[in-house]
């Protein structure tokens, strides 16, 4: 029972009270007094929104299409053949925030007559943002020109080039009908998932908007040879050239990533979100298929695994199947970044373990698992059989917007994990020979 204050306290506390201002709002306070209703709410109109982001390398359009529904209001991102419904919608007044909470990235707009027109913030390593223009209209989409000189559909290798001049080997798939062009980029770390744009005359351009990353790329053609540039957001920015080569090659994304000499298995021990230490020693785990995925929130890529993951696990879990998600987050503060994986294991009703084993950055987060030669990409996943011994590791993702790419990956995985399952605990030949079979 809490502690009775005196009566005098009391009162003198009162006559404090009614003698100094009061802590509400003004507004708040006199709408109280007045009884005067609440700010009226606009809500944008419903139908489909042409829209765009401004990165320094000019627009990317995308549209977004904003219904009603029992339970409020919808909005969907419409990018090319993808669609992504916004997690959460708030209004206030005659603002609207439409939020990518498993991204913490959101795009705050004021509603008027025209439509909308904001801002977009995305949250970015170590908590810094990049704010960029958002508009959206409701006037209808203008139609591209079709004066495309050039047709660049097929299969290119690609290079990219950054500031430091670090290169990075591509593969560039489009489909080019009449001035439209579809496509991805496909790296050895992941994709850039579903591109849309149009050709005109001897240039291209392809953009995306997903919730998570605005990118944007142009390039013109010149005798057999595309060379442009890549926006990402408001900071980033490389060069980029591409031949057209039907036989294009990436490095073996499974041979990107080893154990260290010394080193047998997998060992680490991090924190789940009740504060347990969580180890693969754990009797959990203990004779059975395990995969280790190393992801973060805020990776698109991550997310199309996640997915896969999640449904693997709820195939094969009776069987022997289980999985635990290392988590290496933009945010430093702990607090905020369990936020961010509360919000992603809700995106994906997510049963299996997800650890908080340290901060995004590559270099930084290798330290946390020195078992590894290096981690290059987010994600990793990393296939540990019955006893314990690392059998493949798979250096990042190709997902959904790589088409043929993705379903063969799903494939090669689901295989994997049946073989995995079939074999019974105790030393094998395999089993050794994955240990030491480092390139």
């Amino acid at each position: 029972m809490p502690r009775q204050q005196p009566i005098h306290r009391l009162l003198i506390l009162a006559l404090l009270a009614a003698l100094l201002p009061g802590c509400g709002t003004p507004d708040a306070d006199e709408a109280m007094q007045s009884g005067a209703p609440e700010p009226t709410l606009t809500p944008p109109k419903t139908g489909l929104y042409q829209a765009t982001i401004s990165v320094p390398g000019g627009d990317i359009p995308f549209q977004l299409d904003i219904s009603d529904s029992p339970a409020g209001l919808r909005a969907m991102i419409i990018n090319g053949d993808e669609r992504i419904a916004v997690p959460a919608i708030t209004l206030n007044a005659d603002r609207v925030q439409l939020a990518f909470p498993a991204f913490n990235n959101r795009i705050d707009a004021k509603v008027s007559e025209n439509g909308l027109t904001g801002t977009l913030t995305l949250v970015k390593r170590y908590g810094k943002t990049q704010v960029m223009p958002f508009s959206a209209s409701a006037a209808p989409a203008i139609a591209q020109a079709d004066d495309a000189q050039i047709n660049v559909s097929g299969r290119w290798a690609v290079e990219f080039v950054d500031e430091d001049a670090e290169r990075t080997p591509a593969i560039g798939e489009f489909s080019q009908t009449g001035a439209t062009l579809t496509g991805t980029f496909l790296t050895e770390t992941g994709d850039y998932r579903y591109l849309n744009g149009h050709v005109s005359g001897d240039e291209l351009t392809l953009s995306t908007f997903d919730g998570a990353h605005a990118f944007l790329f142009r390039a013109t053609l010149r005798e057999d040879t595309l060379s442009g540039q890549f926006w990402s957001g408001t900071e980033w920015l490389e060069t980029w050239s591409g031949k057209r080569d039907d036989a294009a090659q990436l490095r073996d994304m499974q041979a990107l990533t080893y154990l260290n000499p010394g080193f047998e298995r997998l060992e680490f021990t991090f924190d789940n979100q009740y504060g347990q230490p969580v180890s693969l020693a754990d009797s959990r785990y203990e004779g059975k298929v395990v995969i280790v995925t190393l992801v973060g929130t805020w990776c698109p890529n991550c997310h199309d695994e996640t997915q896969v993951m999640r449904e693997l696990y709820d195939r094969y879990h009776a069987d022997g199947l289980e999985i635990i998600a290392l988590m290496y987050e933009h945010l430093e503060d702990e607090q905020a970044a369990w936020q961010q994986v509360e919000y992603f294991r809700d995106k994906f009703a997510l049963q299996y373990d997800t650890l908080l084993a340290g901060i995004s950055d590559k270099a930084l987060a290798a330290e946390t698992l020195p078992a590894l030669n290096h981690i290059l990409a987010f994600p990793t996943a990393i296939f540990i059989d019955r006893n314990g011994a690392v059998r493949d590791i798979h250096t990042g993702f190709s997902g959904p917007g790589t088409g043929e790419h993705y379903t063969e990956l799903v494939a090669t995985i689901d295989a994997k994990i049946q073989q995995l399952l079939a074999e019974p605990a105790g030393p094998s030949n395999d089993t050794v020979a994955a240990i030491t079979g480092a390139p």
